[in-house]
């Protein structure tokens, strides 16, 4: 059986309003898991040409306030670092050297997205741990929630092996969606592990509107069940985006109101044996 504990987590800021809120949730989280907090930055290239070192000095600086901060507020220690290269690309070297279990960004959603490009769809792609992306508007640590859409793509089970420290940390109320046959094996998977894994939950399956529209009926689920979460498997969805005529897990990650559970690829770390 799959293992997995939040005991180091990296929160990667660019300084914006919406990554602010996300440092302070991640300390949240952080003090709940009884994790290690790094706060992580990565200094434009392009940007910061000849004059890098003041760059990633300037970049130290306002890394420095978030740890003091949080030291003041939430009584936890954080380790802070920043270097000059590509975001996507030094974010996943940094979680892979340090064995990073979850990653949080911050993201903008709704109306303000449209005015300001994310990179948040690249950066979970690339990186192979889960990652936590938490939107302006939300302003909560606290999962009690979640909203579990299954569909027929490899990394079910994985993905509710990652969702679990949430679910005890905050006896969470966990709702799974089905996007196929009410009967499908990925759902049989879902509701076997968690039995297993003692887990409460409710099932429901997508009416047949909601069918041909997947992303923006999950959207409408979460928001109609008031979910603090949405848990999913990003993939690049080539054969969905093919059929539904969008991309499904940037769809939701851009209009989600709630926090966003990214599940990539199978999380290899000292914390995951075997599933079984």
């Amino acid at each position: 059986m799959i293992k997995y504990h939040i005991r180091k987590i990296a929160i990667a800021t660019n300084f914006s309003e919406e990554s602010d809120n996300a440092v302070y949730q991640a300390a949240e989280i952080a003090k709940k898991h009884n994790a290690e907090l790094d706060i992580i930055h990565a200094v434009s290239p392009a940007e910061s040409r000849n004059k890098k070192a003041e760059f990633v000095q300037a970049a130290y600086d306002r890394l420095k306030m978030y740890r003091d901060r949080i030291l003041n507020e939430f009584d936890i220690e954080s380790k802070v670092f920043a270097r000059v290269g590509d975001v996507a690309a030094f974010i996943y070297k940094y979680c892979i050297e340090n064995k990073t279990d979850l990653l949080i960004i911050g993201v903008l959603n709704g109306v303000k997205r449209y005015f300001k490009e994310s990179m948040a769809y690249e950066i979970i792609m690339k990186i192979e741990c889960p990652v936590l992306s938490i939107p302006l508007s939300f302003k909560k640590a606290d999962f009690y929630k979640i909203l579990f859409p299954v569909r027929d793509v490899e990394g079910v089970k994985e993905k509710l092996v990652h969702s679990r420290p949430f679910i005890q940390k905050d006896n969470s109320e966990l709702h799974i969606v089905c996007l196929g046959q009410p009967d499908s094996y990925k759902v049989n998977e879902v509701i076997e592990l968690a039995q297993n894994q003692q887990i409460q939950f409710s099932i429901s399956d997508f009416d047949a509107d909601s069918k041909k529209n997947i992303a923006p009926g999950v959207i409408l689920a979460a928001k109609e069940r008031q979910a603090d979460m949405i848990v999913i498997n990003a993939t690049s969805e080539k054969q969905w985006y093919n059929i539904f005529g969008e991309n499904y897990t940037e769809y939701i990650l851009k209009e989600a109101a709630m926090a966003v559970l990214s599940i990539t690829h199978l999380f290899e770390s000292a914390n995951l044996s075997d599933i079984k």
